[in-house]
């Protein structure tokens, strides 16, 4: 069985060879490396502190919307605790991502 030699930039796109997907080496490493780089961008810059400080922001104003919705009966005891719950997890999540965009 022969290996066709393509050029660099046809070898980031996958060829059919018998039924299977093949993609080259050097594929996976430029998308390893363009995680990379976009990783340390976000780190490095004040995108990370926005979406921290939003996510924070979310889970301090959803709770009061989700006891003002339940004391109007417009959603269930059930709904307003899982929306109590997500606002946690989120202002969790959020202090996480600003603690980290900082380091």
């Amino acid at each position: 069985m022969e290996v066709a030699v393509l050029p660099d930039k046809a070898m980031t796109q996958p060829h059919a060879e018998n039924n299977r997907t093949f993609w080259h080496e050097s594929a996976s490493q430029e998308a390893f490396t363009h995680a990379l780089h976009t990783y340390s961008y976000l780190k490095n810059s004040s995108v990370m502190r926005l979406l921290g400080q939003t996510g924070q922001r979310l889970g301090l104003i959803l709770p009061a919307f989700a006891i003002i919705l339940e004391l109007n009966h417009t959603i269930s005891l059930g709904q307003m605790l899982m929306v109590l719950v997500a606002s946690v997890c989120l202002f969790g999540i959020g202090r996480i991502l600003e603690g980290y965009s900082q380091t």
